[in-house]
């Protein structure tokens, strides 16, 4: 089935809440016993016996993102089980996955708050890959979201509810296939401007997790001082200076283009944002191996890496962090990103977390 397309059985199987389901809205977890899985531990239905898995997520595009080689590392576990993603987030965001079918109707009998839930008259396991689905508290006293608490809620999930091991944590960084993405036009682009690139994720803050604060003054003031040097913003901006342009004036797609932001930041020496959007795009396994800066405004620093400059992922990028949102603290942070990611001498730390200087 192609992403775009629905499964039927799947759908008429919720249009009468089940029993199962009204239950794991009330069930109360001790979420510490919860991720702590005995190793002889009877799942509830048999791998063998699935019929259906379905992920799901009643969050936003980075969620998705951010669960995505978690995902596609279960795919495999089960190659002949028909999988589904429910979310409502774009139909194409896991495109270069074909073995799995998107289907955003589900998510209204879907509970937020359940790691898991098996029908077992179905024989149908549902997933849920949101962070938060054992309760904020958790997440607080993991360090915030990073990709080891979702990995090990979902290992959990999935030996409670099959007996199958999830993927390794150090199989789990973002890594998509940016051959199946409308990628062409950012080829194009790159060959014939070498100019070294700064890639601004300025879009609005979608979960809190940052003061909404413009860009837009911010990127003309660094790109008059740094002529040499290409900006590019991800969301439109008044600005037409020559050196700065649009992500989607280089990509030129008619549609949501996240995955196609990821793929442009590749090729940029530095990315800036808000620990949202395209920021969260572009902590893919292609950066992660590459000597870039990554410098996020962002309420929680801790957050910022998502995890992934954990030793495990090989990261060899520098993340900064800041929750200084003073104009004149963001302008300075910002030329300090830029001036580390084009300096020739230039040796990516591990990670700078807390407020910058």
């Amino acid at each position: 089935m192609s992403t775009h397309e629905r499964s039927p059985g799947v759908i008429g199987l919720l249009r009468d809440p089940l029993r199962t389901l009204r239950k794991a809205r009330r069930r109360k977890l001790d979420c510490r016993q919860f991720l702590n899985c005995p190793e002889m531990l009877e799942p509830e239905l048999r791998a063998s016996d699935i019929k259906r898995l379905i992920f799901y997520n009643h969050y936003h595009n980075g969620d998705i993102h951010f669960s995505r080689e978690i995902v596609a590392g279960i795919l495999k576990l089960l190659p002949s089980v028909p999988c589904v993603y429910s979310h409502a987030c774009p139909p194409d965001l896991l495109a270069d996955l074909p073995a799995l079918t998107h289907d955003a109707a589900l998510l209204k009998g879907l509970p937020r708050n359940s790691p898991y839930v098996v029908d077992k008259l179905s024989k149908t396991v549902f997933i849920n890959t949101w962070i938060g689905c054992l309760g904020q508290d958790l997440v607080q006293e993991c360090r915030g979201i990073n990709i080891t608490l979702l990995h090990n809620i979902i290992r959990a999930s999935l030996a409670r509810a099959t007996g199958l091991c999830a993927p390794e944590l150090a199989q789990c960084a973002p890594n998509p296939d940016f051959t199946r993405f409308y990628v062409m036009n950012i080829d194009a682009f790159v060959r014939s401007d070498t100019r070294t690139r700064v890639l601004i994720s300025n879009g609005k803050v979608l979960s809190a997790q940052s003061a909404d604060f413009d860009f837009t003054p911010l990127i003309e003031s660094l790109a008059s001082k740094h002529r040499d040097i290409l900006f590019i913003p991800t969301n439109p901006t008044p600005l037409r200076q020559a050196n700065i342009i649009h992500s989607a004036d280089i990509i030129r797609k008619n549609g949501p283009d996240l995955n196609e932001n990821g793929y442009l930041s590749t090729f940029c020496s530095a990315i800036i944002g808000k620990s949202s959007g395209t920021y969260s795009f572009s902590i893919n396994r292609v950066n992660l191996q590459s000597p870039k800066v990554f410098l996020s405004f962002v309420n929680h620093p801790v957050e910022a890496s998502l995890g992934f400059d954990e030793p495990v992922f090989n990261s060899h990028c520098t993340f900064i962090a800041t929750n200084d949102f003073r104009p004149v603290a963001v302008r300075r942070n910002m030329a300090r990103a830029v001036q580390l990611a084009t300096d020739p001498k230039f040796q990516t730390a591990r990670v700078a977390f807390g407020t910058a200087d």
